[in-house]
Formats: structure tokens, sequence, C-alpha cells
């Protein structure tokens, strides 16, 4: 299955001031950082995003958390998907176990078919 995302791929630019600038200020930022966003990369970036959820709605790595990873899966291959999950924001001491997880509820889901 192939999904086209029609959406825009923007660069944020974000800044921490103090306060709101008023008309005529000029202030110096705290912080300055740049991410990427924009609908449809965020779009895209979530249809098979492997991260998981705490109790309390934090973002935890896939396998740590309460989401139901088979069923998650299911529903994948149901809509026809067959692309990668994507991971991101692991500690270099989390991707292995992470990797190991994903790779055995993929293999679940394929052997339940």
């Amino acid at each position: 299955m192939k999904i086209l995302n029609f959406g825009s791929l923007n660069i944020d630019h974000v800044y921490r001031v103090e306060h709101f600038v008023q008309p005529g200020e000029t202030l110096d930022s705290l912080s300055y950082q740049v991410f990427m966003g924009g609908k449809g990369s965020n779009q895209s970036i979530a249809l098979a995003h492997a991260k998981d959820r705490l109790s309390d709605g934090r973002f935890a790595t896939a396998g740590t958390g309460v989401l139901d990873y088979s069923h998650y899966l299911s529903v994948l291959e149901k809509s026809g998907y067959r692309g990668d999950l994507i991971t991101h924001g692991l500690a270099a001491n989390e991707a292995e176990r992470v990797a190991a997880f994903l790779k055995s509820r993929i293999a679940a889901a394929e052997s339940s078919r």
C-alpha cells in the first residue's frame, strides 16, 4: 500500500524569551533550537511510529509502557502498511532492547496469520 500525504514540511525555529516581545522592543533569546515540523511531516512520522506511552501519558521507549503492540501491529497490517517502524530518541543502551522487542512482536504477529 502506498500513502500519499499532502501536507507541509517545515523547519521550526524556536526561541525562548523571558516574555512576549512588545511593539518596539528587542529581546535577547534565552535559548534557540531548530526542529523539523509541519503537519505533513508529523503525520508521516506518526504512521508507523514505534513509541510507547506510560499510564500518565508521558512517552516511553517501545515495550516499556502500556501500548498493546500486538494490537498496534495487527492494525498496521490490516490497513496494508508494509513499511518500516520508526524509533527515535533512544539512548544508546536502549537501542538493542527496543530492536529485539519490536522484532519479537513482528515475528509473533507474522506467526499468528
